[in-house]
C-alpha cells in the first residue's frame, strides 16, 4: 500500500481511500462518496492517539442507512492504522 500527502494532516491511498486527521479528535475517513468520523484522543507516552473504532458502525449522511459489514470494519481500521503509520503517529485501537 502506497500513500500520497495531500494536504496537513491528509493522505490519499493507492487503494482507494483517504484519511484526514482533522484534529486528534476526529479523523475523517472517505471511500469514495462515503465518509466516516472516527472519535480519537491524544494520549501521552509511547502511544500518541487512542482510536474509537468501537464507533464504526454506518457511514455518514447520506449513506447512513449503509450498514458496515464486520469484514468491511476491519479493512476499515486496518487501512486507518496503515493510514496513521505512514503519517508516523503511534496509534492503540479500543
Amino acid at each position: 500500500m502506497k500513500f500520497t500527502k495531500i494536504g496537513p494532516n491528509k493522505v490519499k491511498s493507492d487503494q482507494g481511500f483517504t484519511l484526514w486527521m482533522r484534529n486528534p479528535f476526529q479523523l475523517h475517513y472517505f471511500e469514495g462518496d462515503h465518509e466516516l468520523v472516527v472519535p480519537g484522543e491524544m494520549l501521552t507516552g509511547e502511544t500518541e492517539l487512542l482510536v474509537s473504532v468501537s464507533t464504526i458502525k454506518n457511514w455518514k449522511l447520506p449513506h447512513d442507512a449503509e450498514v458496515i459489514a464486520p469484514w468491511k470494519k476491519q479493512q476499515i481500521i486496518a487501512n486507518i492504522e496503515a493510514a496513521l503509520k505512514f503519517m508516523g503517529i503511534r496509534a492503540e485501537f479500543d
